[in-house]
C-alpha cells in the first residue's frame, strides 16, 4: 500500500534500503564490476548499464553485466573476485547523500527505531553502516547464508525479531523495493533520486 500519512501517524520503525537510498553507491559498484569484467576480457558496462542491473544483490547483478553464455565456472569465480575487490574498495566514492545524516539524527532524537535492510553482501552493509552511520541505526541486516535477499520479506522479518511491536514504514528506490513492502505488507515510500524513474515506483502504487 501507499504510504499516505504524515510520518509519525502510525509508525515507531523506519526501515531504509541502502544503495542509491541512503548512499550513492554507484561508482564503487560500476568500478568493481568492470574490474570484474575486464579480469575475464569482457566489455565494459557504461554507468547506466550497472544502474539497471543494481537491485537485486551481487549475483544477479554479475548475472546481468556478463555475456549470457558465460560458463557456470567463469560466473562463480566472477562472484569471488568481485566480493574480494569491492571488499577492498567499498569506500573509494561512496558518498551519503545530501541531508541524510541531519533526517536520521533528527528521527533518532524523535525516538524512531532505524534500521537498514540491504541486498548487499552482509559483510559490506556492516563495514558501509558502521563507517557512515554509527550509533544512527538500531538494526542492519544484508544477504547471508540464513536471510534471502528481497523482495523475499526475510529480511524485514529479522528485523521484526528484534524489534517487538515495529510498526514499520519502508523507504527505498527501486522496482525490488517496492515489491518487498508489498509482500511484507508493510507502507512503502519510495525517494525519487534512486535507481529507478518516478514513473517506475508510482506504477506500483507507491508516493
Amino acid at each position: 500500500t501507499a504510504w499516505r500519512y504524515p510520518i509519525g501517524y502510525m509508525y515507531n520503525t523506519i526501515i531504509f534500503d541502502l544503495d542509491l537510498t541512503l548512499l550513492n553507491t554507484l561508482d564503487d559498484l560500476c568500478a568493481t564490476m568492470n574490474y570484474v569484467l575486464r579480469n575475464f576480457g569482457f566489455k565494459e558496462r557504461t554507468k547506466d548499464e550497472i544502474n539497471s542491473f543494481i537491485g537485486n544483490g551481487i549475483k544477479m547483478l554479475i548475472k546481468r553485466a556478463m555475456p549470457s553464455d558465460v560458463s557456470i565456472d567463469i560466473y562463480n569465480q566472477g562472484i569471488e573476485l568481485f566480493k574480494k575487490y569491492y571488499g577492498e574498495h567499498v569506500m573509494d566514492y561512496t558518498t551519503v547523500y545530501e541531508g541524510v545524516i541531519e533526517v536520521l539524527k533528527e528521527l533518532k532524537t524523535l525516538g524512531y527505531k532505524l534500521c537498514v535492510a540491504s541486498n548487499k553482501d552482509y559483510y559490506a552493509v556492516e563495514m558501509l553502516c558502521n563507517h557512515f552511520f554509527k550509533d544512527l541505526l538500531d538494526v542492519v541486516i544484508g544477504t547471508r547464508s540464513d536471510v534471502r535477499s528481497k523482495p523475499t520479506t526475510d529480511m524485514i522479518e529479522f528485523i521484526k525479531k528484534e524489534i517487538p511491536n515495529a510498526s514499520i514504514l519502508y523507504i527505498g528506490d527501486s522496482d525490488v523495493d517496492c515489491e518487498t513492502a508489498i509482500n511484507a505488507k508493510v507502507d512503502g515510500l519510495m525517494v525519487g533520486w534512486g535507481s529507478r524513474s518516478k514513473e517506475v515506483l508510482m506504477s506500483y502504487g507507491f508516493d
